[in-house]
């Protein structure tokens, strides 16, 4: 009760971890139902951009948000996938199949972990590599830069959204709230469309690198859950503030739209770390079929 549960799908991960559902559902606009499932020790899925619809949801960042389920398991996560989606995704068994390459983003993750965390992402590559799995090291320098491009991007999109609120009563919005939505009033057509390009490239940079490899293998989350009221965490770089230490590893994937799995992979000091496994484009069920066989493995 101490810890954080995550944002801003904590509710949900909550829920699915204490046993008051079997699954619950998620938003991730920047890792909120990743980052969720890792603190809580389930599993959380981001599917490929717009597999499954929105409507009817508030947006928060139209360019960015998606919805996923959280579960207990991979197999629960297919099964909630295919009907959230309202199409079938076709998994080979994990005892029938194994990736035979997966990427590792050494420079990215480079000092943005906590050492117990990168210990266990470590022995974890280890075992996969024990398993007959081919890793290698991938790059794409702009990943690191994602949160100064999606920040304006996602500020102009939620003042636009609430823009008629804005008018009429902002007196209802909580103070940090209407502070960073006039801030995204002040973004120019000019600023915002910057940001597009830069995602552009980025998603072509990512792309690349999936191309050669079945998936992209990290940590979800630096740390365990926080204390909650925490400002700062402690990383391998030092002292960090916290949402930037806690968005860096997951908010690429939501930016740019591609599939990302967050399955629970080890513990630190008695609680959970989730590995995240990030997969091409529309390949979903390949990140499940990896989430799968990632999971067997752990439990053989």
């Amino acid at each position: 009760p101490a810890r954080q549960a995550g944002g801003s799908s904590g509710g949900s991960a909550v829920a699915v971890a204490t046993g008051m559902g079997l699954a619950s559902l998620g938003s991730d606009t920047a890792g909120s139902a990743r980052v969720p499932a890792a603190f809580c020790g389930v599993v959380g899925f981001k599917p490929t951009f717009g597999l499954i619809p929105l409507d009817g949801a508030l947006p928060l960042c139209w360019s960015c948000d998606h919805a996923g389920p959280l579960a207990r398991s991979v197999a629960d996560i297919h099964l909630l996938t295919e009907v959230l989606a309202e199409r079938a995704l076709h998994l080979r068994p994990a005892s029938q199949w194994r990736p035979v390459r997966l990427g590792v983003p050494r420079r990215f993750l480079d000092g943005w972990l906590g050492t117990r965390t990168r210990i266990a992402f470590e022995a974890l590559l280890s075992r996969l590599r024990e398993s007959g799995v081919v890793l290698v090291d991938v790059e794409a320098p702009s990943m690191g830069d994602a949160l100064s491009i999606y920040a304006p991007l996602r500020s102009a999109e939620s003042a636009f959204i609430h823009r008629a609120a804005l008018q009429r009563e902002p007196q209802h919005f909580l103070p940090q709230t209407l502070d960073r939505l006039r801030e995204g009033q002040t973004v120019s057509a000019q600023a915002y469309f910057e940001c597009q390009r830069q995602r552009a490239g980025m998603r072509a940079e990512i792309a690349a690198a999936l191309a050669a490899i079945d998936a992209l293998v990290l940590p979800t989350a630096p740390l365990p859950a926080p204390m909650r009221g925490s400002a700062t965490v402690e990383l391998e770089r030092g002292t960090t503030e916290h949402r930037a230490a806690f968005v860096r590893l997951t908010l690429p994937f939501s930016f740019t739209g591609f599939p990302a799995l967050s399955v629970p992979f080890d513990s630190v000091d008695g609680l959970p770390i989730g590995l995240q496994i990030v997969g091409r484009e529309r390949d979903d069920a390949l990140v499940l079929e990896t989430g799968s066989y990632i999971e067997a493995l752990l439990a053989a």
